[in-house]
């Protein structure tokens, strides 16, 4: 597939960015504060305070009442081989609630919702010949997902979970052609998709014992592919402008509620986790099926996304919540390798990025505030005709009430 980029030289108010216009536009790190500081593994990730946004396996470890959530600024700049323009964007990527039904067999339940990706793009191609006129291609909208979600431990040190999510969201896609040369003349075509659909995410979790306080733990899971219902409304006009406003001269088309088929690909992972009472060592490898993908009949000839990712965290002090404040300070670090799914000049882009941040205790607890930071570059001028710089800074919240469950006594 051949893409063709102009960037218009102008100051973007809001999130634009090319990567987004295939698929369901550019997908958002489905990890929480930590494990994004971590290089987003997150497969194996999860113990009695902790939990992974990519596995349900981990309820069953939990001991008490968890929340997550988080604020993130994501700050860009995107070059061709021509032009380039920078922009920010701030997001609230997602809120989770879990807590143990049952810790004796290890039965764990958890909901949350959390955006699954964002789409706004701006394309513009100039013509001459045989008349003169602009084409201007642009995008917006994004997805997100509500989950509740359940797991059990099946035998000692193995457990099992699924998440049932609602995957819901919008887009809109505008087409023009403007003949300003010509004629006040220009034509559109607006596109709005809605979706709303059931997906389903398992995960497995089993822990080996390596030590009096070090543990081994693997993970592994799977979304499964899904045909998603949706709807379409289509508008092609035709306007006239007169002194700087757009008048509807034609309605050449409408059609509203044109129902189709999302096909959604298949997710693949497998984590391992090394944990001590200072150290903990992760990484996990994901694969997405996004060649099966299909927006209807459209399938943009993605390839299949590939990733892998590494993290650190050391914790001076342990689990010791008695310590001082500054040797309960977790610090961490990471990277994560890419093989995206675009389809850029028939080549894919890779996506690399630096992850490092800290964990601060709040009070004498587990709860925490958790910076994070990432450093990335999608795409290459040379490879792909366009480069995305970023950088990602995260404030996250981590809450972890270890008195909900205890019992009081009274003497």
């Amino acid at each position: 597939m051949f893409f063709g980029l102009v960037i218009t030289n102008v100051q973007a108010q809001n999130y634009l960015s090319p990567f987004s216009k295939f698929g369901l536009g550019e997908q958002m790190p489905s990890s929480y504060s930590a494990q994004r500081a971590m290089g987003d593994v997150s497969i194996a990730f999860g113990d009695e305070n902790l939990i992974s946004a990519t596995n349900p396996a981990s309820y069953s470890n939990l001991t008490s009442l968890v929340f997550e959530t988080a604020a993130n600024a994501y700050f860009y700049q995107v070059s061709s081989s021509s032009d380039q323009f920078s922009n920010k964007d701030y997001r609230l990527p997602y809120f989770a609630f879990a807590l143990p039904l049952d810790k004796k067999i290890g039965w764990g339940f958890s909901f949350g919702l959390r955006q699954e990706s964002k789409i706004g793009y701006l394309f513009q191609q100039s013509y001459a010949s045989p008349i003169s006129y602009n084409e201007i291609y642009e995008g917006s909208g994004g997805y997100s997902k509500f989950y509740l979600g359940t797991s059990i431990r099946i035998i000692k040190n193995l457990s099992f979970g699924v998440n049932v999510g609602y995957y819901f969201g919008t887009q809109q896609i505008n087409q023009r052609i403007d003949f300003d040369s010509v004629s006040p003349v220009s034509t559109h075509r607006d596109v709005y998709t809605n979706i709303g659909n059931l997906s389903f995410d398992f995960g497995l979790q089993y822990k080996i014992k390596t030590g009096e306080k070090s543990a081994l733990q693997f993970g592994l899971t799977t979304t499964l592919p899904g045909s998603f219902s949706a709807h379409q409304d289509l508008y092609y006009n035709s306007f006239v402008t007169i002194n700087g406003t757009n008048y509807v001269a034609d309605s050449i088309l409408k059609t509203l509620q044109a129902s189709g088929k999302v096909i959604m690909p298949a997710t693949y992972g497998f984590g391992v986790q090394w944990k001590n009472e200072k150290w903990l060592i992760s990484a996990d490898y994901k694969m997405q099926t996004w060649s099966d993908f299909r927006f209807f009949d459209r399938n943009d000839s993605l390839h299949n996304l590939s990733s892998v990712g590494v993290g650190l965290q050391y914790s001076p002090a342990g689990n010791d919540i008695y310590a001082r404040f500054t040797e309960r300070i977790k610090y961490r670090i990471g990277f994560r390798y890419t093989q995206t799914y675009y389809n850029i000049n028939n080549t894919q882009p890779v996506d690399m990025r630096l992850t490092f941040g800290v964990g601060l205790p709040i009070v004498k607890s587990g709860s925490a505030v958790n910076l994070s930071f990432e450093l990335g570059q999608l795409g290459d001028i040379s490879k792909n005709s366009i480069r995305q710089r970023y950088m990602g800074v995260t404030v996250g919240f981590h809450l972890f009430d270890d008195n909900w469950f205890r019992k009081r006594f009274i003497d």
